[in-house]
C-alpha cells in the first residue's frame, strides 16, 4: 500500500469527505509540506478553513493502530485545555474518520509559522523548554496506553547485504560507512532502556521544532500522534538535542548555546512548579541523553522504506533513503557529542543550585 495520491483525486476525495461530514462544499485544497508518514492538506470550505491529515494506510493497516490514535487524540484533546494545543475535531463523538478504508483526522487550521523550517532563537529554545515543563507538570488523565517492551538489537549489516542484493548500492554504501555509529547506538539503546532516569509522565512525545506551530498567542503543539506515557528526563534530553539544531532541526549543524537555553527553560519551570529534583541519578542522565538514540527504530523502518519491503512506490523509496541518510548524520553527531551534552545538563543543573 502506498500513500499517493494525485492533487486532483485529493480535491474530489476531501470534497465527498467534507460534505458528508456537513462541513460544506470545498472551494480548494493545498497540499501542506512536512509529513513523512502521511499526507496532509489545507482545505477551504463553506464553513470554514481546516487542516486534514490522510493517514498512511501502511500504517493504519498495523495492530493497534487505530486504538493509538484514539488514545493520542485523547491526550491532544486532554493538553488543549489546560495550554496551546491543536486536537483533531470530533463528529460523533469521533477523532477518527474513515471513508472506503482511508482514515482521516481534521483540524481547525492553525494560522502560524511552523518551526520545522525556520531559524529558531535561544530564547525560543528557552520557551520551549518552559512549554514541555508544562506539559509535564500538567496532571494529564493517565490512559491507558500498550507497555513498552525491551527494545530489540538490530543488526544493520543484514540490511547492508539486503541492499547489495537488490542493487540499492547508494543503501548499501550508507549503511557500511557509518556501520560504526549503527552498532553503538544500537547498543546504547538497549542497554539505556532499562535504567531508572526520573519519573513517568503522559506528554507528547515528538516534541520536535517541526511539531510546534509559532502562532501569535505563543507555541502550540501540533501532531500528538506519538502521545503517550514517557519518562520525563528522556523526553527533555531527547527534545533538547532536537531544538539545537540549526534550522529548526532537519540540518546536522548543532548550536550548543541553544540545547543550554532549552535545558534551562525547561529546570526552572519544573523546579517553580514542583520544587524536586529531576534526575534520579548520573546514571540516570546518561541513559536519558542515550535515549536519542531510538531514533534508530526511525532508522530502520526507513531502511526497509528504501529497499521497497514498506512500500513499492518510487516517491516511498526515494524519502525512505533520504530519512536514512538524515537519521544516520543525526546519530553520528550524537555520539560526537555525548560527553559534552552531560555536562552542559550538570552545569546548568548545577546554576540553578546556587
Amino acid at each position: 500500500m502506498n500513500n499517493a495520491l494525485s492533487d486532483g483525486c485529493a480535491f474530489g476525495e476531501l470534497n465527498a469527505l467534507f460534505r458528508s461530514l456537513g462541513l460544506g462544499a470545498a472551494s480548494s485544497v493545498t497540499p501542506l509540506s512536512g509529513g513523512h508518514l502521511h499526507r496532509v492538506f489545507k482545505i477551504s470550505a463553506e464553513s470554514g478553513e481546516y487542516a486534514v491529515k490522510r493517514l498512511n494506510p501502511e500504517v493504519m493497516s498495523r495492530p493497534g493502530a487505530k486504538e493509538n490514535f484514539i488514545r493520542s487524540e485523547d491526550i491532544a484533546s486532554s493538553a488543549s485545555a489546560l495550554m496551546k494545543a491543536s486536537a483533531a475535531l470530533r463528529f460523533g463523538g469521533n477523532a477518527l474518520i474513515e471513508r472506503g478504508g482511508i482514515y482521516y483526522l481534521i483540524y481547525d487550521f492553525l494560522n502560524g509559522e511552523n518551526m520545522g523550517g525556520c531559524s529558531v532563537s535561544e530564547a525560543e529554545c528557552a520557551a520551549a523548554g518552559e512549554y514541555l515543563a508544562r506539559l509535564h507538570n500538567s496532571q494529564l488523565p493517565s490512559i491507558a496506553a500498550s507497555e513498552q517492551g525491551q527494545p530489540e538489537t538490530v543488526d544493520f549489516a543484514v540490511y547492508e547485504r539486503r541492499a547489495s542484493a537488490h542493487g540499492c548500492t547508494e543503501l548499501a554504501a550508507v549503511l557500511a560507512e557509518n556501520s560504526g555509529v549503527t552498532n553503538e547506538c544500537v547498543r546504547r539503546y538497549v542497554s539505556s532502556a532499562s535504567v531508572e532516569c526520573s519519573r513517568m509522565v503522559i506528554s507528547h512525545r515528538d516534541f520536535d521544532p517541526k511539531n510546534v506551530m509559532r502562532t501569535s498567542a505563543g507555541f502550540a503543539a501540533i501532531d500528538w500522534e506519538a502521545a503517550g506515557p514517557i519518562d520525563a528526563a528522556r523526553e527533555l534530553c531527547g527534545c533538547a538535542i532536537s531544538w539545537a539544531q540549526s534550522g529548526g532541526g532537519d540540518g546536522n549543524i548543532f548550536d550548543m548555546a541553544k540545547y543550554r537555553a532549552f535545558i534551562g527553560g525547561y529546570l526552572r519551570c519544573d523546579k517553580r512548579m514542583r520544587g524536586g529534583e529531576l534526575f534520579c541519578s548520573d546514571t540516570g542522565l546518561r541513559a536519558a541523553l542515550d535515549s536519542f538514540c531510538s531514533l534508530i527504530e526511525w532508522l530502520e523502518y526507513n531502511v526497509k522504506r528504501a529497499l521497497g519491503e514498506i512500500s513499492a512506490g518510487s516517491d516511498e523509496m526515494a524519502l525512505g533513503f533520504e530519512q536514512t541518510v538524515w537519521s544516520v548524520g543525526q546519530l553520528a553527531g550524537y555520539l560526537e557529542r555525548a560527553d559534552s551534552l552531560y555536562d552542559e545538563v550538570k552545569r546548568t543543573e548545577a546554576g540553578l543550585l546556587r
